[in-house]
């Protein structure tokens, strides 16, 4: 994800939400995001929300401006077609 001229690391995606990695950087809750998100296919969405939470070394944002249902399972999909084994929390 990319926003105020930053690359950020994108470790949970949906519809409604995301939650990147802030690599040290200062950020505020309640801060404004505004950016875009670049896809494995290079496809690029903008999305914009709200920081509402800092949890060891993440930002959880809060979208007002999101991805598709459809973009977010179809990332899913390749996830899991590259990464076969992989169930993150839920295993």
């Amino acid at each position: 994800m990319r926003f105020a001229g930053r690359t950020y690391l994108v470790t949970e995606l949906s519809e409604g939400g995301l939650r990147f990695a802030t690599a040290g950087n200062t950020l505020q809750v309640s801060e404004e995001v505004y950016g875009q998100i670049r896809f494995h296919d290079n496809s690029v969405e903008l999305i914009s929300g709200v920081i509402q939470r800092l949890v060891r070394g993440e930002a959880i944002v809060v979208l007002t401006q999101g991805v598709t249902l459809q973009r977010a399972m179809a990332e899913q999909r390749h996830l899991s077609k590259k990464y076969p084994g992989y169930r993150g929390d839920l295993a």
